[in-house]
């Protein structure tokens, strides 16, 4: 069978934003294969808005070098900025923009990669970002703000703040920031004073950290980590405003054996995982989370799974077929982690082809976005999704009649995109994908 699937999430402009999800349709996504990693300690440190996927290890595992795909080409990060540097890439924004550190004589220290030209999709020169001492460059947002490490002279750790351009703050001494996410939030976790191997999930915002007190029940754990976090509007103050609360997603760790996964949403704790460990005797861990609330990560019944998490389930991406999830070219993998998820709902990870082939992968919904600008629309996919075409309507109604859009889409970055006029009389309109 050569048909490709409808789109079942409809998106609109005009007076209705957006018309609901048939939660009856079978989702559809395409797997990426990205080619080989270094190795299994590595993950996918982030995806950016234009699909490029960012691969890392974590700070304390051996070198194993940094690697970046962009849906078509791999690329050596060692390579691109010369292998004596050791270049270990940590985070990556939807400019292009890469942080991480290197080697400089016998330091290391906290640097990033710039683009050397506007149109080039991602950095290849250097820039220190910290001389002195130690250190790493951990996060960077979209506002070129950057978070990070260093060691100090008593091999104290002291986290920074700083940006491309600007001077460096420092945060409190006892936090570990993960995550710098829109306006400046940073969320991370923080040792108690005296000492002792316990942490607890808190954000910090405006110079003072916010301690989210202890995880309740069933989420209590010695420790509590952040992985990452984006911003929604959170719950009513005042005369009825508004404002921009992070939500962020990671886990709870209550001894050696299992994890439970976390989310912290409008003021509240939410369990991602209903099911408890010892029915399915194993863990799980939030990794990523986009601003569509899109939560993914890592579920553990008999080693590492790549999931999802929705409403309370937790969702194998190697079973997912039976909770309405089809993914095309899945046929001899095991999805290992999902460790990134962009806004598109791309999700980036690894996984093997066989026990000794360690590979990347992204794989992308069948979904268009749309994006507003003056009088005029963009609606985008993924180019890789190819035989597709956008068809548009005014109305939902059993008898809507759906018609091609004729417009040639232009190629921007690794996306199609369509750019149509807004007409006075367009209360609403809604767009679909359509495969041949």
């Amino acid at each position: 069978m050569n048909a490709k699937p409808l789109l079942s999430l409809l998106s609109g402009l005009g007076f209705l934003a957006l018309a609901a999800l048939d939660t009856t349709a079978m989702e559809h996504y395409y797997l990426t294969d990205l080619g080989p990693i270094n190795s299994a300690s590595q993950i996918a440190r982030s995806i950016n808005r234009n699909g490029l996927v960012l691969i890392g290890h974590r700070l304390d595992d051996p070198l194993g070098g940094s690697l970046l795909f962009d849906g078509t080409n791999r690329y050596d990060l060692w390579d691109l900025v010369g292998r004596e540097k050791q270049f270990e890439a940590f985070d990556l924004n939807d400019e292009g923009i890469i942080v991480g550190r290197a080697v400089f004589g016998t330091e290391r220290h906290a640097v990033a990669l710039i683009k050397a030209r506007p149109e080039d999709r991602f950095g290849t020169v250097m820039v220190e970002l910290d001389q002195t001492t130690n250190s790493v460059a951990i996060s960077i947002n979209n506002d070129n703000q950057i978070i990070g490490w260093r060691t100090g002279v008593d091999k104290y750790l002291v986290a920074f703040r700083g940006s491309l351009t600007g001077a460096q703050l420092n945060l409190p001494e006892n936090f570990f920031p993960e995550r710098i996410g829109p306006g400046g939030h940073i969320v991370g976790s923080v040792l108690p004073v005296g000492g002792g191997a316990a942490h607890a999930a808190v954000y910090w915002f405006g110079g003072s950290i916010q301690d989210l007190g202890g995880l309740p029940d069933p989420l209590k754990g010695s420790r509590g980590l952040a992985w990452n976090l984006t911003p929604r509007l959170g719950s009513a103050v005042g005369g009825g405003g508004v404002r921009l609360a992070p939500t962020f997603v990671g886990l709870s760790e209550s001894d050696t054996r299992y994890k439970h996964a976390f989310l912290w949403d409008v003021d509240s704790w939410q369990d991602l995982d209903v099911v408890p460990h010892p029915e399915r005797e194993g863990s799980t861990e939030a990794r990523g989370i986009n601003s569509r609330g899109e939560i993914v990560g890592i579920v553990q019944p008999l080693g590492s799974h790549a999931c999802i998490f929705r409403g309370g389930v937790v969702i194998n991406l190697n079973f997912a077929f039976p909770k309405g999830i089809f993914i095309h070219g899945m046929h001899g993998w095991t999805l290992q982690t999902a460790d990134a998820i962009n806004d598109l709902g791309q999700i980036a990870g690894w996984g093997n082809k066989s026990a000794s082939d360690v590979r990347a992968y992204m794989i992308t919904p069948v979904r268009p976005f749309i994006e507003r600008g003056g009088s005029s629309v963009s609606i985008s996919w993924p180019a890789l999704l190819e035989g597709f075409s956008l068809e548009s309507t005014d109305s939902l109604s059993a008898t809507a009649s759906w018609q091609p859009v004729t417009n040639a889409p232009t190629q921007r970055g690794t996306f199609k995109t369509i750019t149509l006029e807004v007409e006075p009389s367009d209360r609403a309109r809604f767009f679909r994908l359509v495969g041949q």
